[in-house]
């Protein structure tokens, strides 16, 4: 409740206290093999359990535990995402991602089963899926107008929308 992570310098996540007024834990990714310091954002679960940023050169994405940053996996989305893919992955606090696709729509993806649940793609207008709720039923996504569907029994259901062109500021 009182913690904030950060990005120091481009490789390092630090979780800072602000109650003790140090940092608590820090996790430093550095690449054996070259260093193009694309360690640069990151996306926080809505009720802040998980954390996922893009690793450098491999474009890998990691999910790591907030609370333990050393406790963290690499997930290779490649096949979903691109080849050289940088593009941010919300994550649900149950470890359900939104992973954007190559050409347009994204994946939800279960991180505890490393396999994909299922693609939106309205025709004409893709979809790019924008945040994910804490359980990961309910996903804030764009297409034709900003939206916000349920995710159940692998099929999506529109639950609010609104024009594109009067979309929120927050959400």
């Amino acid at each position: 409740a009182d913690e904030i992570i950060y990005i120091m310098h481009c490789d390092s996540r630090v979780r800072y206290s602000v109650s003790k007024k140090r940092a608590v834990e820090k996790l430093t990714y550095a690449p054996s093999h070259c260093s193009m310091c694309k360690f640069l954002n990151f996306k926080v679960s809505p009720s802040g359990k998980y954390l996922t940023t893009r690793v450098d050169c491999e474009y890998d994405l990691m999910l790591a535990n907030i609370q333990n940053l050393q406790d963290n996996k690499r997930y290779n989305l490649q096949s979903y995402s691109g080849q050289y893919s940088i593009s941010d992955v919300p994550v649900s606090d149950v470890g359900t991602g939104i992973v954007t696709g190559t050409a347009s729509g994204f994946y939800v993806y279960d991180f505890n089963t490393s396999s994909s649940l299922w693609y939106y793609n309205k025709e004409l207008y893709g979809g790019t899926g924008l945040a994910v709720s804490s359980n990961g039923k309910y996903i804030f996504l764009e297409d034709d107008v900003f939206r916000l569907v349920k995710f159940e029994n692998s099929s999506f259901t529109s639950v609010w929308d609104n024009a594109y062109y009067d979309m929120p500021k927050y959400y």
